[in-house]
């Protein structure tokens, strides 16, 4: 079994294109989501809360590496063209659609990325109450997941002033 902050790595290496050949961005989704998901699950079974706050930091640390809205996006939505391939609007019509569904699919994204988030901070909210843990004591253990201040404050921030 591989350690969360291993995962994070592989994950970052795979949004920068370092690892591997070049993921298409619908497979970096998807390896994104399974990550998290992966963290979300753990947090939410883990056996102790140390372990919980540990996996859920780990998940939020990779929401924080994605740009996502403050709020939960409506689906756009996608038209349907029914025009024959020998008009000569189709190839436009095929563009337009290619690039709505393109767009949703972001947005589904991002829409299971802020439910994830949105789980991963009730878990660290939990763990670290759980623990007794005042703003001091879950900064230091942010920085034990991030080695970065920047990153560790806003865990922190993240877990104590969630967005809606």
């Amino acid at each position: 079994m591989q350690s969360s902050s291993y995962l994070v790595l592989c994950l970052a290496m795979c949004l920068m294109g370092c690892a591997g050949p070049q993921l298409t961005e619908q497979e970096s989704h998807r390896h994104t989501l399974e990550t998290v998901g992966r963290c979300a699950d753990k947090a939410a079974n883990a056996a102790t809360p140390e372990k919980a706050l540990s996996n859920s930091m780990s998940g939020l640390l990779i929401c924080l590496q994605v740009n996502l809205p403050r709020t939960m996006p409506d689906p756009p939505p996608v038209s349907k063209y029914d025009i024959p391939p020998d008009s000569p609007g189709y190839t436009q019509a095929v563009a337009q659609h290619d690039e709505e569904l393109k767009r949703r699919e972001e947005v589904m994204f991002q829409r299971q990325m802020l439910m994830y988030r949105h789980q991963l901070i009730n878990s660290a909210q939990t763990a670290s109450s759980t623990l007794g843990l005042n703003a001091g004591a879950l900064d230091a253990y942010a920085r034990r997941i991030s080695k970065n201040a920047t990153i560790a404050h806003d865990l922190v921030e993240m877990i104590r002033k969630p967005e809606e």
